[in-house]
């Protein structure tokens, strides 16, 4: 990711979570929560699960997706950690047939995009918990 790709992202959704955690509106429990799931998104960073910018991106969900906008449901953490699990199993078993491979997996890269699943996981999350 190019630098400075966060930057809106965090300068407009910080102030507003921030504010919504000092009035009252957010439980503070719900920073613990999204402090251990960032925790669990460094593990897996450390152990070579995914690279630098996917840790940014669970990092900012899980800072600033609190709260369902659809539902006003609670603790997303866990949702979005339960989607995000089926969304990583789904794409590893289409990663495994040779078209979508071929289309997704470039021979410069690594491994599989993690962007893919991890999208996959915030949009099931927003619609369906």
């Amino acid at each position: 990711m190019p630098i400075g790709f966060w930057t809106l992202l965090v300068v407009i959704c910080a102030p507003i979570t921030t504010l919504l955690y000092l009035t009252g509106y957010y439980p503070y429990y719900l920073f613990a929560l999204s402090i251990g799931a960032i925790g669990a998104y460094l593990v897996l960073l450390m152990l070579g699960g995914y690279g630098g910018a996917d840790f940014w991106y669970l990092t900012w969900i899980a800072l600033f997706f609190v709260q369902n906008p659809s539902t006003g449901h609670i603790l997303m953490p866990i949702s979005f950690g339960i989607f995000l699990v089926a969304s990583v199993v789904i794409f590893g078993a289409l990663g495994r047939t040779p078209i979508i491979n071929k289309i997704l997996v470039k021979n410069d890269l690594p491994g599989f995009p993690m962007m893919l699943p991890i999208s996959l996981a915030l949009i099931l999350t927003v619609v369906i918990a």
